[in-house]
């Protein structure tokens, strides 16, 4: 069988930068070929960016040339190697080999394809098979012609199935059995030119190697774990002197390089190696660099790599900051690294230190305590990369179901791309520090040691400097251009002031308000909150174990209730001179005032201050309170705040509404208000709230409710829609999640002739309500319609997300006309006896066909009620208030 084995190109922008890939062999492919061979099959290795090098940077050019020697050598399958960075340019290459050989069978393997299997296979659509874990065994045995479907450690299509995973290939335990690398088909001469890359900031002629695989640790960021699955296995020392004795007689290697970070994690095996390197007078032919764990080094080891050739150690030092390092789950801390640095150099040896920046929950604090461990420490090479969130990490997975995951796989490690910002700062922010840090300190420090480290080789000085910084110095220009035009820059990121005339732990703060936040904060929108508290809500603050704990810039003033009138100007007064206060002290730009009270406290500081007023209406307040009996709707109190809501409205730079028709109520009276306003629903997010399509069907039709009772909302009305469901469907059983007294409600269902056993009341937070619905069939909630076409009810969305079909009243905002078009519920028009049996039988025929209507009810709440659809439209509100 011919095979040819291909290492696929970064992107086009970054391939014309790139400088390092150059120098690094594709030993993964060097080993899956040697097994290749052993078995009597024919492999090539094509490096597509050799080819792209040496045709001098023309990709149609490299195309072709591919292509061509694929074709040649009579390629029977054709395997890709895939990085995450690497993926777009496998599917386009991919494409063009089944233009040309529709039969060929093609194979992706590598650590991306481990992280995410079936997304890589609908990406790629032209790869016919994917290689999960090691691919050596995993490639021998398709070669041998053995059935996909009986191979461990494959995804792949099948044409009745859709995409399939075979059960996991067990780890290869013997290392030692595997050959050395195929490096014969490799152009060596061209890898192990003299480069600072591979020998760190030196110029040797330098080659990289492998001593072990798999890792014992579980950094979050790390796809080591993935591949190993949280073990090490080692190459014999004896092995391992035998390769390098074969890379200097065969390559006439100055340098080795030793790519695992377990090569020096075991020190007894690690004092082996050093011994077997002096005894066979290796430290006398080659100089050698070495990955090691901070914690593992120590006087004695560090001397005895200096006496056995080493030259050069790299630390993961990869934050100056503690609480970062916790976030990465790395098992150091930053006092022991100094003492390392310290040792290092007192032994000889040169270092190199490796960051992230960019993690996620990284402050600008954090990032100016890695900046100042770099300027203390002052490594002899600094490798500041920006965070790669690598599929199948934890970190991943948690920013995957967040929906804050950027899948722009083409800037995944592209240290030209610090827009795309996990960090917890504004996007402008780390952009400046990042390009500042780069230029101002990791650049002179990498320069500055490069031509000491090489003055005794001047030649060699000349020919890396031309050679090997063009990429270097265009980073630098860059750098430097955006730090002038950050500077230069008029229109500042959305610094954001919340007010909120409510407690943070109120239900809606958590649905509608903390949730938008922290989506927000990843456009590089910085937030502000400001809440009214009792010392009540204050204690259950401190107890509270939900996102809430993530809020740092949040403010509260204390909360007055009686005299009502009086209390509530008191509240307004205080307000106002508290977000005066914290605009000037924060540099707000936009004050958001979320409600009608909220947007009296904030209107005239933010007019006096000269910041952007944004009115989030979230409905008519005096409208709602008529409706819930707590207002007539004659009265004077009335009219004033129906003048205020209209007079706020107007002088607002921007506001929202609920509904579309409300939109539409303010259209026809006012035409001039519609460049200001935008239509934001309560939406629902997604990631918390989904449908459970595993959950047991007991026989009992389970009819839920969340929320509060009484007022607006109307219980007695949906006891009697209940009672009469109850007559149709005797084992049904109506569950409440709400804050009301238990006996309360259950005194309600006796008045209106409900037995109590077909009652389940419940007292939840907002974490618990997901998993409530999640044994319901159904959601109901009937609000008084009083002028509630400006009403967008959160717990719509909530029911919709968790498959749940719905009976809701008519006349509450949009909710009739979307529940009617996508059919995911029942209207109830009048509220008699007939109308409640008809929706009753309605209802119940409509959830006989329990999969297609918890599909219609989840995609209804996707596109019309997402969060994340949501966050974006306040993202570009805020964007088109600042001019951004």
């Amino acid at each position: 069988m011919k095979i040819s084995l291909i290492y696929p190109l970064l992107s086009r922008a970054r391939s014309l930068l790139d400088e390092n890939k150059q120098y690094w062999p594709p030993l993964g492919l060097a080993y899956i070929a040697a097994v290749l061979e052993k078995k009597g099959h024919s492999v090539q290795i094509l490096d597509r960016d050799l080819i792209l090098r040496r045709s001098s940077f023309d990709f149609d050019k490299t195309d072709t040339i591919t292509l061509g020697l694929i074709k040649d050598f009579g390629a029977q399958i054709v395997g890709f190697s895939a990085t995450t960075p690497n993926i777009s340019d496998i599917n386009f290459f991919s494409s063009k080999i089944k233009s040309m050989l529709p039969g060929m069978l093609m194979v992706i393997g590598g650590p991306h394809c481990s992280g995410e299997p079936v997304e890589t296979l609908e990406i790629c659509k032209n790869i016919d098979v994917l290689v999960r874990g090691e691919g050596e065994i995993t490639m021998q045995e398709i070669a041998s012609g053995a059935l996909i479907d009986g191979i461990a450690g494959l995804t792949y299509r099948s044409t009745r199935q859709g995409i399939v995973s075979n059960i996991d290939r067990p780890l290869i335990e013997a290392l030692d059995e595997l050959p050395f690398p195929a490096r014969h088909l490799l152009d060596m001469d061209y890898y192990t030119r003299p480069s600072r890359f591979t020998s760190r900031n030196h110029s040797f002629r330098t080659t990289h190697i492998f001593t072990a695989r798999g890792c014992p640790y579980n950094c979050h960021y790390c796809a080591g774990p993935l591949m190993g699955r949280m073990t090490v296995r080692y190459h014999s020392a004896h092995r391992l002197i035998d390769e390098i004795k074969e890379l200097i007689s065969k390559y006439s290697v100055e340098a080795i390089y030793f790519a695992d970070d377990m090569f020096l994690s075991n020190k007894k095996r690690a004092m082996e190696i050093i011994d077997l390197f002096i005894t066979n007078r290796l430290h006398k032919k080659i100089s050698w660099i070495a990955q090691i764990n901070p914690n593992v080094a120590d006087k004695e080891l560090l001397s005895a790599m200096k006496e056995a050739g080493c030259i050069h150690v790299e630390y993961g030092f990869e934050s100056g900051s503690q609480r970062v390092l916790g976030l990465m789950n790395k098992r150091t801390n930053v006092l022991r690294n100094k003492e390392v640095v310290k040792l290092t150099r007192k032994v000889g040896l040169h270092f190199q230190g490796n960051f992230i920046v960019g993690y996620p929950g990284e402050t600008e604090d954090d990032f100016a305590e890695t900046v100042s461990f770099i300027r203390e420490t002052r490594p002899n090479m600094v490798s500041m990369n920006l965070f790669m969130p690598l599929p199948g990490t934890d970190i991943y997975r948690k920013l995957k179901q967040s929906g804050c995951l950027n899948t722009n796989w083409d800037d995944f490690g592209n240290p030209d791309a610090p827009y795309i910002n996990y960090a917890d700062m504004p996007k402008s922010r780390f952009e400046e520090l990042y390009f500042r840090a780069k230029l101002k300190v990791v650049l002179p420090i990498n320069l500055f040691n490069f031509i000491k480290s090489n003055l005794l080789h001047p030649l060699r000085l000349i020919y890396v400097l031309i050679t090997q910084f063009k990429g270097v110095l265009k980073r630098a220009f860059k750098a430097a251009a955006e730090l002038k035009r950050i500077g230069k820059k008029h229109n500042p990121q959305p610094i954001v002031l919340l007010v909120a005339y409510h407690s943070i732990t109120y239900p809606i703060m958590e649905s509608q308000g903390i949730s938008y936040i922290k989506k927000l904060s990843h456009y590089g929108i910085q937030y502000f909150i400001l809440t009214y508290e009792t010392r009540d809500t204050l204690a259950r603050y401190k107890i509270a174990d939900t996102d809430l704990k993530l809020q740092t810039n949040w403010h509260h003033l204390y909360y007055h209730k009686n005299p009502r009138l009086l209390a509530t100007l008191f509240d307004v007064i205080c307000g106002m001179w508290y977000v005066f206060f914290i605009v000037r002290k924060s540099r707000i730009n936009i004050v958001h005032a979320r409600g009608l009270v909220p947007a009296v406290i904030a209107f005239l500081p933010a007019k006096i201050m000269g910041v952007k007023f944004f009115f989030d209406t979230r409905g008519l307040l005096a409208d709602k309170y008529v409706g819930g009996g707590l207002l007539k709707n004659k009265s004077l109190t009335y009219r004033v705040m129906r003048f205020a809501e209209n007079f706020l409205i107007q002088q607002s730079d921007s506001f929202t509404v609920e509904t579309i028709r409300h939109a539409q109520v303010i259209r026809n009276s006012n035409v001039s208000l519609s460049s200001k306003m935008e239509v934001i629903p309560s939406c629902v997010d997604l990631d918390k709230f989904k449908c459970d399509t595993s959950k047991p069907d007991s026989g009992k039709f389970k009819l839920a409710y969340i929320g509060k009772c009484g007022s607006w909302y109307m219980l007695d009305e949906m006891f009697d829609f209940f009672r009469v469901l109850l007559k149709i469907s005797s084992q049904a059983v109506f569950m409440l999640a709400t804050d009301r007294d238990p006996n309360e409600i259950f005194r309600a269902a006796m008045r209106k002739g409900i037995p109590e056993d077909s009652i389940v009341v419940k007292n939840l937070s907002h974490a618990e309500v997901a998993g409530f619905l999640s044994r319901a069939s159904a959601g109901i909630f009937f609000i008084n319609p009083y002028k509630r076409y400006n009403s967008s009810p959160t717990k719509y969305g909530e029911y919709l997300a968790c498959g749940l079909p719905v009976v809701i009243n008519s006349g509450i905002g949009d909710t009739e006309e979307i529940t009617t078009k996508m059919n995911i519920g029942v209207i109830i028009n009048t509220f008699s006896e007939a109308s409640y049996e008809s929706a009753a039988r309605k209802l119940l025929d409509l959830c006989k066909d329990a999969t297609s209507v918890q599909t219609r009810c989840k995609q209804a709440a996707e596109e019309l009620l997402s969060l994340k659809k949501g966050a974006e439209k306040y993202r570009d509100i805020f964007q088109h208030l600042l001019k951004i």
